[in-house]
C-alpha cells in the first residue's frame, strides 16, 4: 500500500471460488474434531454473547451491521467459545474487499465472506467444515441458485479450504482503491487466468 497526499492507494487480487446448484458436496473429511459443532444460521445473543467472540466487541459489532443488512451467520462452537465465524450474504450484491457492494449475486445465491479462525483454532478443517455446512442447508431450500466465496490471492489455506469444501476457482478481482479514513473510491476488474492453486 502506498500513501500519496495523505491518502491510501492499494491494489488487491481477490481469487473468487464458486459452488454451483448441480455440484456434489464433499463428505466431512475429515469430521469436525470432538465436541465441536456448526451452528447455521446463527443468532446473535445481544450484548452477553460478546465474550463468545475472539477480539469480541470489534467482531460482534461487525457481525451486528451484517445481521442488520439481511446477512446471516454461521459459527462453529466448542466448549461455549466460538472456534469459527463467518458472514452469509443474502443480498442483490456482496462486497469485495476495498469495493462495497461489487460482487453481483443472482437471486438465491449467496456468498460467504469475512471469515475468522483464531490461530489456536487453525489447521482443524474448521473452515471447509463451515463451507459445507452451509452449502448443505442453502441447497436444502427452494431457489438455491449457488454460492460464492473470495479471499486475498496471498491467502493460501483458506483457497484450499474452499477447494476441500467442494468450491471450484471462478475468476479473479483486481481491485484499485483509494481513500483516507473511513472515505474510500474504488474500481474493479475481472481477470481470467489459472486458477492459484494446482
Amino acid at each position: 500500500m502506498r500513501t500519496i497526499a495523505r491518502r491510501a492507494f492499494c491494489v488487491t487480487h481477490q481469487p473468487i471460488f464458486e459452488f454451483l446448484p448441480g455440484m456434489t458436496v464433499p463428505p466431512d473429511d475429515p469430521p469436525l474434531p470432538c465436541g465441536y459443532e456448526l451452528v447455521y444460521p446463527y443468532t446473535l445473543a445481544g450484548p452477553e454473547a460478546l465474550e463468545l467472540f475472539p477480539d469480541a466487541a470489534k467482531t460482534y459489532k461487525h457481525l451486528c451491521r451484517w445481521v442488520e443488512r439481511g446477512a446471516r451467520i454461521a459459527v462453529i462452537a466448542v466448549e461455549g467459545k466460538i472456534a469459527h465465524h463467518c458472514v452469509v450474504h443474502t443480498g442483490r450484491t456482496a462486497s469485495l474487499s476495498c469495493a462495497p457492494n461489487s460482487l453481483a449475486l443472482v437471486e438465491g445465491q449467496i456468498c460467504v465472506k469475512y471469515a475468522e479462525t483464531p490461530p489456536a483454532e487453525r489447521g482443524k478443517g474448521l473452515w471447509p467444515a463451515a463451507l459445507r455446512g452451509i452449502v448443505r442447508h442453502e441447497r436444502s431450500q427452494e431457489g438455491f441458485a449457488g454460492a460464492l466465496t473470495w479471499t486475498m490471492s496471498d491467502n493460501v489455506a483458506s483457497m484450499r479450504g474452499m477447494v476441500k469444501a467442494g468450491f471450484v476457482y471462478q475468476k479473479s478481482a483486481r481491485v484499485i482503491s483509494v481513500g483516507a479514513g473511513r472515505v474510500w473510491y474504488s474500481c474493479r476488474f475481472y481477470v481470467a487466468e489459472a486458477p492459484p492453486l494446482k
